[in-house]
């Protein structure tokens, strides 16, 4: 059950504004929901015009359909080394899969990536992920 069909949308738009939206799930009985989802409530707390991890935007990404990946996962989780819109397009499907896994938390995938050991993370979750991922994973990391 959504959270929007347990509020009004005054409830929700308050609690957005004010970063309480944590706060109204678990008033409106979804916090067993909410707490299934990792670092839901760190991610709640980033400010719009606020940093945040680039696995964020990854996954936003990875669940959007026909878009190009935005600049800061360009770099960061190798899609600036895809010579075609297959490479773009398999890379997408990896990162979807890793990123649906209950086995991966983002934040180790964030990790991995700013030590530049994206390949390294993804090969221990899906030991079968052909060598090649190896150059296309590649980043400018660690600095």
């Amino acid at each position: 059950m959504s959270l929007i069909s347990r509020c009004s949308f005054a409830e929700f738009w308050t609690a957005f504004e004010s970063k309480d939206l944590i706060r109204l799930m678990d008033e409106k009985g979804l916090k067993g929901a909410r707490i299934e989802v990792q670092h839901l409530e760190a991610f709640l707390k980033i400010k719009c015009d606020d940093w945040c991890p680039t696995v964020w935007h990854l996954r936003l990404f990875v669940q959007s359909p026909d878009v190009d990946p935005p600049p800061h996962i360009t770099m960061d989780y190798g899609f600036s080394n895809c010579e075609t819109v297959e490479e773009k397009n398999i890379l997408k499907e990896v990162y979807r899969r890793l990123l649906q896994s209950s086995l991966v938390d983002p934040m180790d995938l964030h990790a991995a990536c700013i030590q530049g050991k994206v390949f390294d993370f993804s090969r221990q979750h899906e030991p079968l992920l052909e060598l090649r991922f190896g150059r296309l994973m590649s980043n400018i990391y660690p600095l």
